[in-house]
């Protein structure tokens, strides 16, 4: 009998340290990560041949419409319409040579070398590619199904006869020690290479059809065959391995050996792994998303690649973090406590499933309904100093069973306790206290008691500390128990919320304190500080926290598991440090789930070897947190693409930009394979702005305008909060002037204007005292208006740059949306009936004859050929992409309107109406038009009326305009989860002072009045992230003036704005009128 799935997690959790360049052989398949590529991600298609890494980490997968190559985060498909070296859609093989070319084998287009971003096409059209090898002499051997050839000074030439090789098809080939080259033929079996002849290898009577071949380690040759499973040659003997050894299927399409001997197989029933005699299998039911396996890949980080037929690319990926759930045998999934007992045993309490006890990494025992159980909802966990285990069952009190018995016994409140959920445990002075969902309960002899001063109260977590008892509870606080004295802690001794989810005491007497909505807590001397994410922590609703013993403590929340260094965490507690570092644990660390549970004591346990188990949603999860997982490597970046006004120019060094040109984009990347998400971008472009802008994971960077020069374009990469790559990668490119831009023109200019200038000073010399100080005057006049028409021409250049590429973005959506559209339905032949206009589906292979009689109306020679349309993608998919375009086009729309405004009043088009307006009719309109905005982001509107009704004298729809801008800017600008404040106050001089306050990022003092202008950004990185034109401000400060009021704003950068409008009240005898009209303002 093969070893059970949680012999794997005994082995994952004791094995020793080891290479980071494969998954490790100790973990079951159903513990590793599986992520998926299909179509949707952008794979041309599903079905994925071959799979190979380039040096410069790229991978590279084979399909039936393209070779893609993969950065991580995005595919790149090269085909035959974009590709000429590429005659073929269909590659079959991939091979990387030493000097890290890719070869390419297509079905009949021959074969492709790509090296330094150029493809270059081998062989005649058609040529079927079938297998490549390389051999330790750096010979590239190519099968075909015309035969072998091998590529000799540049060249491919046929193996010769003479060598010993029969002819025909090659099916596959593989490389060998010692120079050896093994070969498969499509009908004459299995050939070894070796002193330049081909020697036949002896294989059963009915030679199977060979798909691959692999040499491990030790010398041994893998063959993987159709209809008679896995073979092994060595030492002239054949082995074979079939559905008796455990193999899913007989066929296997791909085998790939690892040098710590594992051996991996795709077949057509899932991945296998085969180590030593044992045969592991992950298939569809374990979430593999297809059957058959084509292709397999290491690719040098850990990380197994896998290619499917019909199921695109998946990846295998372990991370720091151990599922343990449903596929590795417990009964259900929802884990809601966790315990290692003294005698080793890790005790799980499922929902609906009992108890679980696992030991030499597989379950032992399942504790049920026959074993004594009330019922099988195992909450709370405990194990005495006379090593009995305590179980609190949901709804049915409290069992335990003494070491040595089978069987549990039951207490309930007919025995004394307090409730019916028993969900903490602790010894204190000899007895055991029982924390239930209706008080605190102590065992005396057989019997509970009820504890004085928790009466009624939910208790979640206990802790014993000497003659103290510390009591958590759900809705009164941290309880102290101490002398029969019992004193709550609560919000107002600094505890963050009453909800207290787990209790942590340190050597010191440091007690931490985790609270549900409240962030993390420290007792010490008896004074609580808090922290929480005002200092930094992702959540604060935490479920445990636990001591890992090497500086770090451990929380887990509804949102992931994170760790924090203690003595960071101190200092915050103390005031000494403003933000914490935090690493956050999910599913891309190895969870099945980022969700944990909580509630009962314990839900998280630190085990005697120091390893962390947390209760998920999805199982237990389990981590070392001593095992330190290697930081990826700096990563490699590129200039992929230039496209000058919407063409692709050559990237190269010393580009020239044609002076025509508008629009440049620079599309950069860097491999990374693993964690794409974590990686960031910043750029710069020297001879425009020597600063760098920060893009996050953005890959293309666009520039319009430039003027003439030479520039250069620098990107660099790093890995979350890592260093920047090195100086970065570059490309040089020089936008050409035109004539009249060319230091030339400027030259001949400059010496006539010297000759008119020497020829009026000969003429007009007697005049030149009288006119001196009248020259100067008028050349002051004239740098002052150049250094305006300058500031003009560079804010029109700020506003064209913004403007395009707010337009160009909406534009793009609008007309890449409906491509994509049409793509989801799919047309077939039809006809369409003029007489009685009827349409009709042909059947497949049936032609159109213009002169049958309509199957409707029997008129004869009216039928006209028309597609048949239906729907093939899915209605969802269509109604987001129709979505995406209404949003597209509204915020087309909103520009549209901006610059529509911008132009009325420029031209004087705009006239006001004043009226009377009360201030809370116009508050309410706005605050219900941001309400969505406000909503969208978690963010609050607050409103303050003054203490007396205001009634302005203004345009309700221009005032409306002018609030509602200032509020959305406020929004667009607040970091999430925080509030915009809008208020009115009377000036005392007929007016009224209208105010907006927001959280944002501020102004810097010098550029308070610059934001007014017309066409101004003053933050260019911030508004390129939320948009805009520059526009709005502009707008806003005209419209108050045309009200006879003015604006005026109060920021610092890093302490938010407020910005300032006085408008006129209207006349008392209006006012009061309309005073009692009123309505109420919501926030």
């Amino acid at each position: 009998m093969r070893p059970g799935p949680l012999f794997a997690l005994l082995l994952a959790l004791l094995l020793p340290g080891r290479a980071a360049h494969a998954l490790d052989p100790g973990r079951a398949l159903t513990q590793f990560g599986l992520q998926t590529w299909q179509t949707d991600q952008g794979l041309p298609q599903n079905t994925v041949e071959a799979l190979a890494r380039t040096p410069d980490g790229f991978l590279w997968v084979a399909t039936q419409e393209g070779l893609v190559r993969f950065d991580g985060a995005r595919f790149t498909v090269f085909d035959a319409q974009n590709t000429p070296a590429l005659r073929m859609n269909v590659v079959q093989v991939l091979r990387v040579t030493r000097d890290g070319t890719l070869w390419a084998g297509t079905l009949s287009g021959g074969l492709v070398s790509y090296r330094q971003g150029r493809f270059e096409a081998h062989l005649p059209s058609p040529s079927h590619v079938t297998a490549l090898a390389e051999t330790e002499d750096g010979t590239l051997w190519v099968g075909t199904g015309e035969g072998l050839l091998r590529r000799s000074g540049g060249a491919f030439v046929p193996a010769a006869g003479a060598e010993g090789l029969p002819p025909g098809a090659v099916t596959a080939l593989a490389p060998g020690r010692g120079g050896v080259l093994w070969a498969a033929l499509r009908e004459g079996g299995l050939l070894r290479r070796e002193g330049g002849r081909f020697v036949a290898v002896p294989l059963p009577t009915t030679t199977p059809r060979i798909y691959a071949l692999a040499e491990d380690g030790q010398g041994a040759l893998w063959i993987a065959t159709r209809g008679q499973g896995l073979l092994r040659w060595a030492n002239g003997e054949l082995r074979s391995y079939g559905a008796k050894e455990g193999l899913p299927q007989r066929t296997v399409y791909t085998l790939m050996p690892e040098p710590d001997g594992t051996l991996w197989l795709g077949t057509d029933d899932g991945l296998v792994r085969l180590r030593g005699e044992r045969v592991e299998t992950l298939t569809e039911r374990q979430g593999l998303s297809a059957s058959a396996v084509y292709s397999l890949l290491t690719d040098g980080e850990g990380d197994l690649w896998v290619g499917t037929s019909g199921g695109g690319l998946v990846r295998l990926r372990e991370g720091p973090f151990v599922p343990m759930g449903v596929p590795e045998g417990l009964p259900s999934d929802k884990v809601r406590s966790v315990l290692e007992a003294s005698d080793g045993t890790l005790w799980v309490g499922t929902e609906g499933g009992g108890l679980v006890g696992v030991r030499n990494g597989q379950v032992r025992e399942r504790v049920g309904l026959a074993e004594g159980l009330a019922n099988l909802e195992a909450w709370g966990l405990y194990e005495d100093s006379a090593h009995r285990i305590w179980l609190g069952s949901f709804g049915q009190g409290l069992s335990v069973r003494e070491p040595g018995a089978a069987r549990f016994h039951v207490y309930t409140r007919k025995d004394g306790l307090p409730g019916d959920v028993a969900s903490a445990f602790a010894e204190a002075q000899g007895a055991l206290y029982v924390g239930t969902d209706a008080g605190l309960a102590r065992r005396e002899g057989d019997r509970f008691v009820a504890v004085p001063g928790f009466g009624g109260m939910s208790v979640n977590a206990l802790h014993a500390s000497g003659n103290t008892l510390w009591v958590g509870t759900r809705e009164n606080g941290l309880g102290r128990l101490q002398g029969g004295q019992v004193r709550f802690f609560t919000e107002k001794d600094g505890l963050g919320s009453r909800f207290v989810t787990s209790l942590l005491e340190r050597d010191d007497g440091t007690l931490w304190v985790s609270t549900y909505g409240g962030g993390l807590a420290r007792l010490r001397g008896g004074v609580l500080r808090r922290v929480s994410r005002e200092q930094g922590l992702p959540e604060d609703t935490l479920h445990v926290v636990l001591d890992d013993g090497r500086g770090q403590l451990w929380m887990s929340s509804n949102k992931g598991i994170f760790s924090a260094p203690l003595a960071e965490l101190d200092a915050a507690a103390d005031g000494r440090l403003p933000q914490v570092s935090v690493h956050v644990y999910g599913t891309a660390e190895g969870m099945r789930s980022s969700e944990c549970n909580g509630g009962v004591q314990p839900s998280g346990w630190r085990g005697h070897d120091g390893r962390l188990y947390f209760t998920t949603i999805k199982g237990v999860a389990s981590v070392d947190p001593g095992r330190r997982y290697s930081p990826p490597a700096p990563p490699s970046l590129s200039v992929q693409r230039v496209v000058v006004d919407g063409r692709d120019a050559p990237v190269q060094d010393g580009l020239q930009v044609p002076p025509q040109a508008r629009n440049i984009e620079i599309h950069y990347t860097a491999p990374v394979l693993r964690t794409p998400e974590h990686l960031r971008f910043r750029y710069r472009l020297v001879g425009s702005d020597p600063s760098w802008n920060e893009v996050g994971g953005r890959r293309t960077a666009y520039f319009t305008g430039l003027a003439p020069g030479r520039y250069r374009f620098e990107v660099q990469a790093a890995m979350d909060e890592g260093a920047w790559s090195g100086a970065g990668t570059g490309l040089s490119f020089t936008r050409v002037p035109r004539f009249h831009q060319t230091r030339m023109f400027a030259l001949l200019v400059a010496l006539g204007g010297a000759t008119l200038v020497g020829g009026a000073f000969a003429l007009r010399n007697h005049y030149q005292r009288r006119r001196e100080r009248r020259l100067l005057t008028h050349n002051a006049e004239l740098t002052d208006a150049l250094a305006v028409a300058q500031e003009a021409a560079r804010v029109k250049g700020e506003f064209v740059a913004n403007t395009s590429h707010e337009l160009r973005t909406p534009l793009n959506t609008l007309i890449n949306v409906p491509q994509v559209l049409l793509r989801q339905f799919h047309s077939s032949p039809g006809a369409r009936c003029e007489a009685c206009k009827n349409h009709f589906e042909l059947e497949p292979g049936e032609t159109l004859d213009p002169g049958a009689p309509c199957p409707e109306c029997g008129a004869t020679g009216q039928l006209q050929a028309e597609p048949h349309w239906e729907l093939r993608g899915e209605p969802g998919k269509v109604v987001h992409f129709l979505q995406m375009m209404v949003s597209s086009g509204k915020h087309l729309l909103e520009i549209v309107d901006d610059v529509l405004d911008f132009s009325k009043l420029e031209a004087g088009r705009v006239v006001v109406q004043p009226r009377a307006l009360p201030v809370s009719e116009l508050f309410n309109g706005v605050v219900t038009t941001v309400q969505p905005l406000a909503r969208a982001r978690k963010m609050r509107v607050e409103v303050q009326e003054p203490a007396e009704p205001l009634v302005l004298w203004a345009d309700p729809l221009r005032a409306s305009q002018v609030l509602i801008n200032l509020l959305t800017n406020a929004l667009k600008f607040s970091p999430d989860g925080s509030a915009v404040q809008l208020s009115a106050t009377p000036d005392g001089d007929g007016s009224a002072v209208l105010s907006v306050k927001d959280k944002g990022v501020g102004i810097a003092p010098q550029n308070h009045r610059l934001i007014f202008e017309s066409f101004r950004q003053v933050d260019g990185t911030h508004t390129r992230r939320v948009g805009g034109t520059g526009l709005g401000l502009s707008i806003v400060k005209r419209l108050v003036e045309l009200h006879g009021g003015d604006i005026w704003l109060e920021s610092a950068l890093g302490q938010g704005s407020t910005f300032y409008v006085r408008l006129p009240l209207a006349p008392a005898e209006t006012a009061e009128g309309e005073s009692s009209t009123g309505t109420e303002v919501r926030s």
